[in-house]
């Protein structure tokens, strides 16, 4: 970042206009032209203007790499490589050794603080701070350096995908890879954009750009030994190859990622294997089956949010059966955690749910004017096919066929784009 860019940041944060910024020290125009970067100031003139916006001169140093930032850059290595442990400690030696504050930190510095530290706070997924975090960083300038744009536009595509914005993440993550190109980033972070990339695309069903993602995600983290990311990939892989009714391909993943959690151990691991065994059960008709797999799922579940899918396709699975107070119980456990957690998307998948088993005609106005639209906001095209074809069904049932036509168009239309997108 050139030094008319940090002047003219400052001035910004400061709600200084050119004029009162440049009275008595220089002319308007010249300081227009500096903070343009079509002149540079004198050293005199620099030191004025730094004492006016009360700015420690460090602000202008053009050191490539500081001290700080080369701790900022092992700190965010340690996200790269999930160790959650190593990052922390990290950043409290950063926090206690360094002095963070706008007079004394260069914008590039504070940018790559805040990045890594929203990353950070997305590793541990720690809701509370992320957005404070992302909304400081929206404030700051962009970096002409290219690391540190490359980690914002990638930690910018994981914190959107996190918040159900995945039109948003894929624009991010579009940047961030091409600029992983011309970079010479390490083969861990490389991995971690295509898995990042693999799992946005699978949410917006671009399905070929999903699988080529998460296959070259895997072939990196199984080279270095990753094998919870590795196994995470097979899950993505499987996802795709259900979409696309390839299911001796989604079941072979989906083993393949519960043979790892059985050898790493990990609970997590085998009941998201576990689950979506159950949803290749549920596709091709066998409900019984299906419950069963939810059900195996659900008891290995530690955390609150992860057993929502679960609790979600079980309830689904009842009603499919007919068994209603089953499907009503279970939902309405389903609304209550996802209210607890903050968790729209099932909110709104538990809300329309309790209003197909009660016959409640509340359910037409939600989802036409909410749900449909939250979803479509989100790029999440399954999901705009699911409640666009309820409706249509819906407006079927009562014989009003032009509203029953216009959804059932509306599925059309969005399977088009599905298409496209693979």
């Amino acid at each position: 970042m050139r030094n008319g860019e940090i002047i003219k940041y400052y001035r910004s944060q400061k709600g200084m206009s050119q004029e009162k910024l440049s009275q008595g020290i220089l002319t308007t125009s010249h300081l227009s032209d500096i903070e343009s970067n079509q002149s540079e100031p004198s050293h005199n003139h620099l030191e004025l203007l730094a004492d006016r916006l009360e700015l420690n001169m460090n602000v202008f140093k053009d050191s490539i790499i500081t001290d700080i930032d080369d701790k900022l850059f092992s700190c965010y290595n340690s996200t790269v490589s999930q160790n959650a442990k190593e990052a922390r400690k990290m950043f409290n030696y950063i926090n206690e050794e360094y002095r963070i504050g706008l007079k004394s930190m260069h914008p590039d510095t504070q940018l790559l603080y805040i990045v890594v530290k929203l990353k950070f706070y997305l590793l541990i997924l720690n809701k509370k701070v992320i957005e404070s975090l992302y909304n400081q960083m929206k404030e700051l300038p962009i970096s002409l350096n290219p690391v540190i744009e490359y980690i914002r536009k990638k930690t910018l595509g994981i914190y959107y995908y996190r918040i159900n914005n995945n039109l948003e993440s894929t624009l991010a993550l579009k940047d961030a890879l091409a600029m992983a190109n011309e970079l010479n980033i390490t083969e861990e972070d490389k991995a971690e954009l295509y898995y990042q990339i693999a799992l946005t695309s699978e949410k917006t069903s671009a399905v070929f750009e999903s699988i080529h993602f998460a296959e070259k995600a895997l072939i990196l983290y199984q080279k270095l030994y990753f094998y919870r990311r590795s196994a995470e990939c097979h899950v993505i892989l499987g996802l795709n190859y259900h979409k696309i009714q390839q299911f001796d391909k989604a079941e072979k993943n989906y083993i393949s990622a519960k043979k790892i959690g059985v050898e790493l151990q990990d609970v997590y691991l085998e009941s998201m294997a576990m689950h979506n065994l159950g949803c290749i059960q549920s596709f091709i008709g066998n409900s019984e089956e299906a419950i069963f797999y939810f059900l195996e799922s659900l008891k290995m579940k530690k955390q609150e949010d992860r057993s929502l899918y679960s609790i979600c396709t079980l309830v689904r699975e009842y009603h499919k059966l007919n068994q209603f107070e089953f499907a009503r119980g279970w939902a309405e456990e389903g609304l209550m955690l996802a209210n607890k957690n903050n968790v729209e998307d099932y909110i709104i998948h538990f809300t329309v749910l309790l209003y197909q088993l009660d016959q409640n005609p509340k359910i037409e106005n939600y989802v036409s004017s909410y749900v449909i639209p939250y979803f479509r906001n989100a790029g999440t095209k399954d999901e705009v096919v699911r409640y666009a074809e309820l409706l249509a069904n819906y407006y079927s049932e009562a014989q009003n066929y032009k509203l029953a036509c216009e959804y059932f168009e509306i599925c059309l239309q969005v399977q088009k784009e599905k298409m496209i997108a693979t």
